[in-house]
């Protein structure tokens, strides 16, 4: 079995939701605002970085192959990425930072 992708990452990015909702007193509600806030703080998310060599994905159809960073189906900037949003969320430094804007 081959898990990934939203599949992976959405589960586990509620998981971390719920811990950094542990640590304030009022429920963090609609996510979305708070974590381009934090996007802001250096720190609270692994950046990806455009990719110094090729690389490309296809799509589940097999019909498509998307590359980044080469053309324009993908883009990657800092702080954002069309793959990954915003990053991935760093640990403690993450859960800390829902603490301080909460």
């Amino acid at each position: 079995v081959q898990i990934g992708g939203t599949s992976l990452s959405c589960p586990l990015i509620a998981g971390i939701q719920a811990l950094a909702e542990q640590g304030r007193r009022h429920p963090l509600g609609f996510a979305t605002p708070s974590l381009y806030v934090l996007g802001l703080v250096n720190g609270v998310f692994h950046d990806v970085k455009a990719p110094s060599t090729q690389l490309a994905m296809m799509t589940n159809s097999g019909r498509s192959l998307l590359s980044m960073g080469l053309d324009s189906s993908l883009t990657s900037t800092k702080g954002y990425d069309d793959t990954t949003g915003l990053g991935t969320p760093n640990g403690s430094n993450y859960l800390l930072g829902e603490r301080l804007i909460g």
